[in-house]
């Protein structure tokens, strides 16, 4: 038996030779088959989860949408401040108006660097996060803007979720 476009003998294909496997290896492989083969269950594919930006102000958690913020980066220094204005920033070509996100929530603002969030809807904006803030995932319900936090480094406190349409108008309310 020949192969018809090089006119050499056709070669026989070789059986995969059985490697022995290692425990690790089974458990793994074990391990992979048992999660993949698991149904989700209807409750959690019902269930939608929205991702927030847990940003700490003090003692206080606040949240954010997390589809509100385009961009999040440090923040070495900022120009220009003045009142309810912590500053001003060059970004992407575009200077944008920095706030202090803790002054509009209420409290004492930092001063230095932190964090700079740019907001998605609101393209010459920018807020001011004394701490990178973490992201947890919330069941978005329309009863009350306070969650209590279920897993994560701020497991078991209150989280307020915020709109950032009414941080900016300053008609967020503060507190639970």
């Amino acid at each position: 038996m020949t192969d018809q476009t090089t006119r050499r003998p056709a070669r026989k294909p070789r059986a995969a030779k059985p490697e022995a496997e290692s425990p690790r290896v089974r458990a793994i492989l074990d391990d992979r088959t048992r999660r993949l083969s698991r149904a989700e269950s209807p409750e959690a594919a019902r269930t939608p989860r929205a991702q927030i930006l847990v940003c700490r102000v003090g003692e206080n958690l606040f949240g954010i949408p997390a589809h509100e913020v385009s961009r999040l980066r440090v923040l070495d220094r900022l120009s220009g401040g003045g009142p309810g204005l912590a500053g001003l920033v060059a970004e992407s070509g575009r200077v944008r108006q920095v706030l202090d996100f803790a002054s509009l929530v209420g409290a004492p603002s930092g001063s230095g660097g932190g964090f700079l969030a740019v907001l998605t809807h609101h393209p010459d904006i920018a807020l001011r996060l004394n701490e990178r803030p973490d992201v947890a995932d919330v069941e978005p319900t329309a009863e009350s803007r306070a969650r209590v936090l279920s897993a994560g480094a701020h497991k078991d406190k209150t989280l307020v979720i915020l709109s950032v349409a009414e941080l900016l108008a300053g008609g967020a309310p503060m507190g639970a």
